[in-house]
């Protein structure tokens, strides 16, 4: 797995059978080099041989990635029933149907002789959805483990912050509720050279200005007050600009305050509000930003850790368990999750 935030490569093993028995197994994780990440960025609006040099240059790495993990864990790859790659989202248009994560399967097939599979998010799309979020069906049978109080809201912050509402009916209710970390992180490595906001310390510390989380927030995708809706990083970029030219740390804390209202406002939508929120992702560390949802939900905030459950290793670990429903035949999006026809 490898997400919008392109901090680099998740691989997790999982065994499940696609319903109700999940166990977590190992994981391991290969960052991102700078001038990789750089390249990401602007993907979208390079020529066509630069992305298929892009797509080829990122599946040597997600080959390498699962060549380590099994050789650091002792695994035989005889014992792996298959790999699913996610591949990495370079462009995510859901109002028209498109949708693209680089990933050349051959690469990882042919060289580790197992069975791949790839592009969930286009199935999804031919099938009536918007892409996204694809992976609400493992966040309820993670609700299941940590036996948490229902309904709960799984809210999982990466690049893009999404929920998925969960209650005691069949009938799963997610959708994005606006960024996540994605631009705290920009500002963290343009001012300070770092990857994220350690504990929210460089955010606490920042004044958040008005006018410009307002007119963020005043945007068409927080006026929808309807479900399903999906997003992609770049779906805000006219409102960037203006905030990453403030000093530092007023960057980052207006970036942090639009995160925190916009999950507010997701979660404020639902049919019934939640006994408590199940926080996993690399947002969960910023303990400003979950202090701050706190705040504005008046809603108990749990940190996935606190569960034994490694929140930067979920949607790793979603992959191989929406892998294992399609080997069943069983749907892994819905009606109100992307808007797909199961």
């Amino acid at each position: 797995m490898s997400g919008t935030s392109f901090d680099g490569v998740d691989v997790a093993r999982l065994k499940t059978d696609g319903e109700d028995d999940v166990i977590l197994c190992e994981t391991f994780f290969v960052p991102y080099s700078d001038s990789l990440r750089t390249k990401l960025k602007t993907a979208a609006s390079q020529s066509f041989r630069d992305i298929l040099l892009l797509e080829k240059e990122l599946s040597e790495i997600y080959l390498n990635a699962i060549k380590q993990f099994l050789h650091k864990y002792d695994i035989d790859k005889n014992d792996i029933d298959f790999a699913v790659i996610h591949g990495q989202t370079i462009f995510h248009e859901p109002q028209s149907g498109i949708t693209s994560q680089l990933c050349n399967p051959h690469i990882i097939r042919e060289n580790l002789g197992i069975e791949v599979m790839c592009d969930v998010r286009r199935s999804d799309m031919a099938r009536g959805g918007l892409g996204a979020p694809i992976v609400p069906i493992f966040h309820k049978a993670l609700a299941g483990m940590a036996k948490t109080e229902l309904p709960c809201v799984y809210l999982n912050i990466g690049g893009v912050a999404n929920i998925s509402y969960i209650d005691a009916t069949d009938e799963l209710i997610a959708f994005d509720v606006g960024t996540g970390g994605a631009y705290i992180d920009d500002a963290m490595r343009k001012f300070f050279g770092r990857n994220y906001d350690n504990m929210g310390e460089v955010g606490r510390k920042g004044i958040a200005i008005e006018p410009l989380i307002e007119k963020f927030l005043s945007d068409e995708f927080f006026r929808k007050n309807t479900y399903p809706k999906s997003l992609d990083r770049e779906s805000f970029a006219k409102y960037y600009d203006d905030i990453i030219k403030l000093p530092a740390s007023d960057s980052v804390r207006t970036f942090t305050e639009i995160t925190a209202r916009g999950i507010a406002k997701g979660i404020r939508v639902l049919p019934e509000k939640p006994k408590c929120i199940m926080v996993g992702g690399g947002g969960r560390k910023n303990q400003f930003l979950l202090e701050l949802i706190a705040e504005y939900t008046d809603i108990r905030v749990i940190n996935t850790d606190d569960f034994n459950i490694d929140g930067d290793f979920i949607e790793a670990w979603a992959m191989a368990y929406i892998g294992a429903r399609i080997k069943k035949k069983l749907p892994y999006t819905f009606r109100y999750t992307t808007g797909a026809e199961a």
